[in-house]
């Protein structure tokens, strides 16, 4: 049913739609979310436990069925990521169990002039969850859904699985933040047990889904986990956390008082404040040094911030490009740990620096070492020139949409919406 619609992948447990004529014949197990849902196919499983009941089978060697004990970080990420993130599809046939990003990307959504986050990773549309990637306690730390959300009662734990009362219980922050829960007025200067000295109230206030507009209340939690800032809350376009409960005073009032008990308080992650830095009059080496630093760590603002400086400062073919730019590109590019990255960078290079030699030799020998990443790395390098041949399109500058459609077909030439893109501009 992938060619209909994304809704039933999350909606519902195997769900088949088939279109039949002018009309649909769909199937599905269940319109809850099961076992299989998250553990993959259980049909094996069911087979080995049916048969140690009746006692036909002594010593298993397996469960038959995914164990999701033991998870990495990413891969526990990933398996919640499935429905609860804003992702493009890169080819059908997911199942629970496998490599995310051969299916997906969780990057990709970032690339468009309707990108669904801030600058600071804060949601605009669905899939709020996602902005988890932006919040320190993942980056710095090793935060998982679980680490709040228990996937069987769909209730609350702390990190050590212990269960919580409710969304609004603080544990499932002072488990690791302990020190806060010592003296929680000295840190909150708001009163012990007060809404406004609950953990979640500052750190992830729910908002309106701008998505759906405001004639329905959809408010969802923000999952960056930031810090109050009401001034810069105010100039990105959200409602300070602080103005929720106090709306009865300006931002400039209730930043002062921020100010006057945290100090100059915990600073941005460099990512994130680079990028903020960023304005209409910042030449293209400025911004080099700004927004290519592959040596930090945030990987969601190290995608949005590379995609702008690809956008804004390239060009297809250019005759001429900084030293320390390619070298800045081709460092991401030769990481393998984020792939979105990687093909972000490739494509890049290819699209700026497809006359030179030198960068084209680059990327042969790149797809030379991938081995089984290819296939997921060549499906988002041509989809982003697809797109850049779009912007190109949709503006009127056939020429260049030309010149990046070809790229894309390079990449993938045997993908039909590439060479149908690729006439349509011809002719």
């Amino acid at each position: 049913m992938d060619e209909i619609s994304n809704c039933q992948n999350c909606h519902g447990s195997q769900i088949i739609g088939k279109k039949v004529g002018k009309n649909y014949k769909t199937q599905f197990t269940t319109l809850a979310i099961n076992c299989e849902s998250c553990h993959g196919p259980a049909k094996k499983h069911v087979s080995i436990m049916s048969d140690i009941v009746k006692g036909k089978l002594k010593t298993p060697t397996t469960i038959g069925i995914n164990s999701l004990t033991g998870l990495s970080t990413t891969e526990s990420l990933n398996l919640c990521f499935q429905c609860h993130a804003v992702k493009t599809p890169l080819k059908n046939g997911y199942l629970p169990g496998e490599n995310l990003q051969e299916y997906y990307s969780l990057r990709l959504a970032m690339l468009g002039n309707q990108n669904p986050y801030g600058v600071d990773g804060r949601i605009k549309t669905f899939g709020y969850q996602q902005n988890h990637l932006f919040s320190d306690c993942f980056i710095n730390g090793a935060m998982t859904c679980t680490s709040c959300h228990n996937p069987h009662s769909q209730g609350y734990q702390d990190i050590n699985r212990q269960k919580l009362v409710d969304r609004f219980d603080d544990r499932q922050c002072t488990a690791c933040h302990s020190s806060k829960a010592n003296n929680v007025s000295a840190h909150t200067f708001h009163q012990e047990q007060s809404v406004g000295s609950n953990c979640v109230s500052c750190h992830m206030p729910f908002r309106q889904q701008a998505g759906i507009g405001h004639e329905i209340k959809f408010t969802r939690s923000d999952h960056t986990i930031a810090i109050p800032r009401p001034l810069y809350d105010r100039s990105q376009g959200f409602e300070s956390a602080c103005l929720q409960c106090h709306s009865d005073q300006t931002e400039d009032a209730l930043q002062k008082n921020v100010n006057e008990w945290w100090g100059d308080g915990k600073g941005m992650n460099p990512v994130i404040a680079n990028r903020l830095m960023i304005n209409n009059e910042t030449t293209m080496m400025n911004a080099s040094s700004l927004l290519l630093q592959p040596e930090l760590n945030h990987s969601m603002g190290q995608y949005a911030n590379v995609s702008y400086f690809i956008k804004r400062y390239l060009t297809p073919g250019m005759v001429s490009l900084d030293r320390g730019i390619k070298d800045k590109l081709i460092a991401y590019a030769k990481q393998d740990e984020d792939i979105d990255l990687k093909a972000l960078a490739m494509a890049g290079l290819h699209y700026s620096q497809y006359q030179n030699p030198e960068i084209q030799l680059f990327l042969t020998e790149q797809l030379e070492k991938m081995d089984e990443i290819e296939e997921s790395v060549r499906h988002r390098w041509g989809l982003i020139l697809d797109y850049f041949g779009t912007v190109f399109y949709l503006i009127g500058d056939r020429p260049r949409a030309i010149e990046c459609y070809e790229l894309a077909k390079e990449v993938l030439p045997n993908d039909h919406q590439i060479a149908e893109n690729l006439l349509k501009a011809k002719t």
